[in-house]
């Protein structure tokens, strides 16, 4: 019997503002190698409440990947531990899969990507030495280096500690026995209902952006901000130029958010020192995998995207009368 290709869902787990570009790298290339990625970005805040959404996250994934840089992150008040240690040590609990990459020794980090609080810096020793003694580990030099460094460890992890993982509907036809057949079903329902835990709809989203004063050579940073947002009105606002031109690339899904964020600043700052504001393209990226895990868009090169039926369904439901396309 010729079982279909599964997919597995793996749990990525680090601090977050100082690695948000490695996290981005690590969830490319899970998706490249046609699995799921599923972390933090799920969990909108990190308390007790969302500590059992993570948890039943972790069980629910096939495998687990860790990232560790030079911080150490939140402590929780219960447990004394941050968590990422809560998360590495309940994945290992619960017997899941898993690998963690330590940021090589050698790199010198800038000073806002380590611990400089004496506690933080021990507990952050004694969790990567943890890691060294007992587990699956490799070092990372760049974000670069850390993609190249998942895809072969993470088969590796698959072939030497195969799971059950997700399989599509339309490949039931393949099996032959019934008991199969309801075993995957009930597997794809559990999948269906784990991504009910993702940020969606209208659960709150923080746009960080970058005021620039000036064009071209006059180009001067004036200074960092943040725009609230729902996850619902950043989709939209892509999913309207997709459903109009069929495609959208990175940049031009950049330059749509940066328009719709400056058109609603653009009466604080003063026309004659002709502000406008900038994104980081690798947030772009997070956004559209963050679509990606919901379903609503899809690509097959990272590069260019397009709406699926579900997020067409989405978007044309929100929009009821159409208007023109722009």
């Amino acid at each position: 019997m010729i079982s279909p290709n599964k997919r597995y869902q793996i749990f990525i787990s680090s601090t977050f503002t100082d690695l948000k570009e490695e996290r981005a790298e690590v969830t490319q290339a899970i998706l490249e190698l046609g699995h799921m990625p599923y972390g933090m970005e799920a969990f909108p805040a990190a308390n007790e409440t969302q500590w059992e959404w993570i948890k039943k996250a972790i069980e629910e994934s096939d495998y687990y990947i860790a990232i560790i840089g030079g911080k150490y992150g939140s402590i929780n008040a219960k447990t004394g531990r941050s968590y990422t240690e809560m998360e590495y040590n309940y994945a290992n609990e619960k017997g899941i899969p898993s690998i963690a990459f330590i940021v090589d020794d050698s790199i010198d980090l800038p000073k806002s990507k380590i611990e400089t609080d004496p506690e933080k810096i021990k507990k952050l020793a004694d969790f990567k030495k943890y890691i060294e003694d007992s587990r699956l580990r490799k070092s990372y030099t760049s974000k670069d280096d850390l993609k190249a460094k998942v895809y072969p460890s993470l088969l590796q992890l698959i072939r030497q500690y195969p799971r059950e993982g997700w399989v599509r509907a339309n490949s039931l036809k393949e099996y032959t026995s019934n008991s199969e057949v309801l075993k995957l079903l009930k597997e794809n329902q559990i999948l269906k209902k784990s991504n009910q835990a993702l940020a969606q709809g209208d659960e709150p989203v923080l746009v960080e952006y970058t005021i620039i004063k000036g064009w071209g050579w006059n180009e001067m940073r004036y200074k960092e901000a943040t725009f609230p947002m729902t996850w619902d009105k950043l989709f939209f606002y892509v999913a309207e130029k997709m459903y109009c031109e069929g495609r959208l690339s990175v940049s031009d899904a950049q330059k749509t958010i940066e328009d719709k964020i400056f058109q609603m600043l653009e009466d604080k700052f003063p026309v004659e020192d002709r502000f406008h504001i900038q994104l980081e393209r690798g947030a772009i990226k997070d956004y559209l995998l963050q679509f990606e895990a919901l379903r609503y868009v899809t690509s097959s090169n990272s590069e260019y995207w397009e709406l699926t039926k579900s997020g067409r369904k989405h978007y044309i439901a929100h929009k009821a009368v159409m208007g023109s396309c722009k």
